[in-house]
């Protein structure tokens, strides 16, 4: 649990700390937990992961760390240690999206979905609305503009749902449940929280990155693409990279994730699907770490999102099982 009087987090009996320097600065970390586990009464509840039935929680802690990767504010560091990171940064300048259409492709893996020798599963379009439907085809010609989507003819098709989010905006998603019912299950598993937590043991210094829709960084194999077909009632359209909603994706996206950091993962970073972040027990080893995590995410042609470059709110992920 994360204990905000002694600013630790406890696992198994152990206590440890979340910082030991005297640069000590009001962080906001998101926390996945479990139903029985305990939140602070100041806590506030801020939604769930896709796919998961459990909760995140923001809470207040403090935590000595550097900014995010894409800064401006490095407060809590001297003129030294502020231009290391910005000079680190600017070496790595092209690892970070700069806009919706600059998604990573990843040179590693493709994504497969097996479903045996099972028919092609039709299901009809929902009706929407008539502002719904053109939302819908907004989004449709925004992901093909982007290279998410492309037109598509076959026996497949999943229909759609518009979900409005807290912003406004809206998500646009692909209800896959008939194609997940047939499809054949990836037993690789996520990261365990206490293997997690472990690894923190002796770290001062955190940063968090996460990749720019990560799922959208990973292709679909050729075969499969049409599998992921969808329609809006205007047409059908599948996939070229890994959507959300499929029952084996996070699997796919876990097993990429700790091939790219193979050697690191525990050691220099910790991953949890498109979150990572990276340690050090010193601010140099910390930056050496982030250079490490760098090259090998630019190896792979994956890319980081900057959207986290307010560092007066870092987002740790801290994952209960």
């Amino acid at each position: 649990m994360v204990d905000l009087e002694k600013n630790d987090i406890r696992t198994g009996g152990q206590e440890i700390p979340l910082f030991s320097a005297s640069a000590e600065h009001l962080k906001l970390f998101s926390v996945l937990a479990k139903e029985k586990t305990i939140i602070p009464a100041r806590s506030e509840w801020i939604g769930s992961y896709p796919g998961s039935p459990r909760s995140f929680w923001k809470i207040q802690i403090r935590c000595n760390g550097l900014s995010s990767p894409s800064f401006p504010n490095l407060e809590g560091l001297n003129e030294e240690q502020r231009t290391a990171v910005k000079e680190l940064l600017q070496e790595f300048q092209n690892l970070f999206s700069t806009s919706d259409s600059d998604v990573g492709r990843c040179n590693m893996t493709q994504h497969r979905i097996n479903t045996g020798n099972h028919p092609p599963i039709k299901q009809y379009p929902r009706r929407l609305p008539l502002a719904k439907t053109e939302e819908a085809e907004r989004l449709v010609k925004e992901m093909v503009d982007n290279g998410i989507i492309e037109e598509s003819s076959g026996p497949w098709a999943s229909p759609i749902v518009l979900v409005k989010k807290k912003d406004g905006s809206t998500s646009f998603c692909v209800e896959y449940r008939k194609l997940n019912e047939i499809t054949i299950k990836d037993s690789y598993p996520l990261p365990r929280i206490d293997d997690t937590l472990d690894a923190l043991n002796g770290s001062q210094w955190f940063s968090t990155s996460y990749l720019k829709i990560g799922y959208w960084q990973v292709e679909i194999k050729s075969e499969d693409k049409e599998k992921t077909v969808f329609t809006t009632g205007q047409g059908l359209w599948q996939f070229k990279v890994m959507p959300f909603g499929l029952c084996n994706a996070p699997a796919t996206f876990e097993r990429l994730m700790e091939t790219v950091l193979r050697g690191f993962t525990s050691k220099a970073c910790l991953v949890y699907l498109d979150d990572i972040i990276i340690v050090g027990r010193t601010f140099q080893e910390h930056l050496n770490n982030i250079r490490k995590v760098f090259q090998r995410l630019q190896k792979a042609n994956l890319k980081l999102s900057p959207k986290n470059a307010d560092s007066s709110e870092r987002k740790f992920l801290i994952l209960d099982t």
